[in-house]
């Protein structure tokens, strides 16, 4: 686990958020983290592997983090494919291994969107853009 504090009841705090809502539209982003996991399962997803990923995503003024779990089983491949196109390592109707390693640094551009989640709004990302087929990013 990472280094966390841990706090006793009568202990002083002072940070607040580091989450800044982007209102929704296309934007550069960077994955800075990712994390293995696993997921129980619903009524459309199986229990699987699930890994979480982390995208710093920002304009030239603004950026905030957005989270996104991405579930290993056959009905969400699509997004997995996604994924590993919009950070240049899976080409369209290819079929590759997946280089997890890889991820962490990755750059791309994506479409976010505006979400409520508890009364409050959220930054998700609605959609990840493949760089060009020449391997090349656009938005380097």
């Amino acid at each position: 686990m990472e280094d966390y504090k841990l706090f006793d009841w009568d202990d002083e705090i002072e940070k607040e958020s580091e989450f800044s809502v982007l209102p929704a539209g296309d934007y550069n982003f960077e994955i800075t983290k990712f994390e293995r996991g696993s997921y129980d399962g619903s009524d459309k997803i199986p229990p699987c592997k699930m890994a979480v990923v982390t995208f710093k995503v920002s304009d030239d003024k603004d950026s905030t983090s957005i989270i996104e779990r991405y579930y290993l089983c056959s009905n969400m491949e699509w997004k997995l494919s996604e994924l590993f196109k919009a950070c240049g390592l899976k080409k369209s109707g290819e079929k590759v291994k997946m280089q997890w390693d890889k991820l962490i640094g990755s750059k791309g551009r994506c479409k976010i969107k505006v979400t409520q989640y508890k009364g409050s709004d959220n930054n998700r990302i609605d959609k990840l853009y493949a760089p060009s087929e020449g391997g090349e990013n656009p938005w380097d």
